[in-house]
């Protein structure tokens, strides 16, 4: 059984080598585009990781913090969206996804955020997370949002379809590297 899988670019992505991998936005782009919230388990179409990710970077002042927020979720593009109780039940998981995060932030970020930076990006997930329920759950997550002491975050989920959601992601990436 092989340790790596292909990326949408053809490239080799290998679990066991995280820091020899290459790293790109356009493969990151492409799978997050495609990988729903919440297991899939929302109202109506899908709403992407990708989409998630732009409107959190948005939502945010300063540009590390909009980078940051942007690539928060990048690790997914190569290990899958696992729902956060389940990956609470997967420590080893755990690490291979931070060790994968860091080098995407790393690559294509503007290095490793500080933890003042990672803060925001937190609070940010958590304003989403309420924001994204509240519109894509059919309990709007009635029974366990109130344990969460952010604010909503100001957006309206759109449920953007893969193409425009990946688009969306790149032309966001494109705008905050300066380009």
């Amino acid at each position: 059984m092989s340790k790596w899988i292909e990326t949408y670019s053809g490239k080799r992505f290998d679990f066991t080598s995280p820091a020899e991998n290459e790293y790109h936005i356009v493969d990151i782009a492409h799978a997050l585009s495609r990988l729903c919230r919440f297991g899939g388990h929302v109202k109506g179409d899908a709403y992407s990781v990708a989409e998630h990710s732009v409107q959190m970077s948005r939502a945010v002042e300063g540009l590390p913090a909009q980078v940051a927020c942007l690539l928060h979720d990048g690790s997914e593009a190569y290990l899958g969206d696992v729902v956060s109780p389940l990956k609470n039940l997967l420590p080893m998981y755990q690490q291979i996804e931070d060790e994968i995060q860091a080098q995407v932030y790393e690559v294509l970020g503007m290095g490793v955020p500080d933890p003042d930076t990672m803060a925001i990006v937190h609070c940010c997930d958590m304003g989403a997370l309420k924001t994204e329920a509240k519109n894509l759950l059919v309990t709007q997550g009635r029974s366990w949002i109130d344990g969460i002491d952010v604010p909503p975050l100001a957006f309206v989920p759109q449920c953007w379809c893969a193409k425009r959601a990946e688009d969306e992601f790149i032309q966001r990436y494109l705008d905050l590297q300066g380009v």
